[in-house]
């Protein structure tokens, strides 16, 4: 199946197989990052008055298929927008460990309990909350960031405390394996 560079995200092309076909190359993190800011979540950093900490190395990037580590990262971005209140802060940074770069998104948003955490990837159990704004979300989303991390040979993590905010780590290769 020919993958359409441009194409939107559909969550039906994850169900009839388009991402199955990956294309893999380097991609910035920097590049990624001004990206998504400029195109889809600036108004909103600017609407709740959140300051963004960018801690994110200029030479850092990834191997991966450029259209899925933009929605992942565009999902986890605006999902830290979602549950940081007004006046917030979203700290983005980036480290190599070993032959993988740690991508961290933190927020001082809402947080989560252990139960909550647990049901964020579940495929049997669907889980939504409103954002600090009342923002509305379908629970799709990080299952679908956990498959796509999954597919470029990558994984997930989730840290989270109610009340003090939540932490997604990302680690994806920054080399051909």
């Amino acid at each position: 199946m020919k993958k359409n560079k441009n194409k939107e995200f559909n969550y039906d092309d994850i169900k009839i197989g388009y991402y199955d076909q990956i294309y893999k190359k380097k991609s910035g993190i920097q590049s990624a990052w001004h990206n998504i800011k400029f195109r889809y979540v600036r108004n909103e950093i600017k609407k709740k008055s959140i300051v963004v900490n960018n801690q994110v190395a200029a030479n850092h990037s990834v191997f991966a298929d450029l259209q899925q580590f933009n929605i992942i990262f565009r999902n986890l971005i605006n999902n830290a927008i979602k549950f940081t209140p007004n006046n917030g802060m979203i700290t983005i940074s980036t480290k190599i460990k070993n032959k993988n770069l740690v991508i961290e998104v933190s927020d001082t948003g809402v947080g989560m309990t252990a139960t909550d955490v647990q049901k964020l990837f579940s495929s049997s159990e669907n889980f939504s909350s409103y954002g600090t704004n009342s923002e509305k979300g379908t629970g799709l989303g990080l299952r679908l960031v956990k498959a796509m991390v999954i597919k470029n040979n990558g994984e997930i993590m989730v840290k989270s405390e109610p009340n003090k905010g939540s932490q997604f780590i990302v680690e994806l290769p920054i080399d051909i394996n």
